[in-house]
């Protein structure tokens, strides 16, 4: 991430990514349970490439889970980072506007003086 970009797009392109995978794995794991359901129907004599076949859907269903978690994490990594950013930017805002209101008061301050001066002349 570059200093100046924008951390809202950081997080929706890794959350758009993460989405992307969790449909994959969803696919992946539809396929697998069609094949298992298939293989259990067409070919009872193949158990152990069905307990296979089990053993990749478990990962597979792993996986999708998995991949869920990261992506709420990122999603709430996401809006703690917008909020943060939010209040560090209202927090400058109102520094600025202080620093703003000091100036202000100077310029009124040296405009008294300089009126004093001449009011004395």
């Amino acid at each position: 991430m570059s200093k100046t970009e924008d951390p809202r797009a950081v997080y929706d392109r890794a959350i758009e990514r993460h989405r992307a995978h969790y449909a994959k794995l969803r696919q992946v794991a539809a396929t697998l349970v069609y094949l298992r359901t298939k293989l259990a129907a067409e070919h009872p004599e193949r158990r152990r490439e069905i307990a296979g076949i089990r053993e990749e859907a478990e990962r597979a269903k792993q996986a999708m889970i998995d991949a869920g978690r990261d992506l709420r994490t990122l999603e709430r990594e996401r809006l703690q980072a917008i909020a943060a950013l939010s209040t560090v930017r209202a927090v400058m805002a109102r520094d600025e506007i202080a620093e703003l209101a000091d100036a202000r008061d100077e310029i009124d301050r040296i405009a008294g003086e300089i009126e004093v001066e001449r009011a004395l002349r």
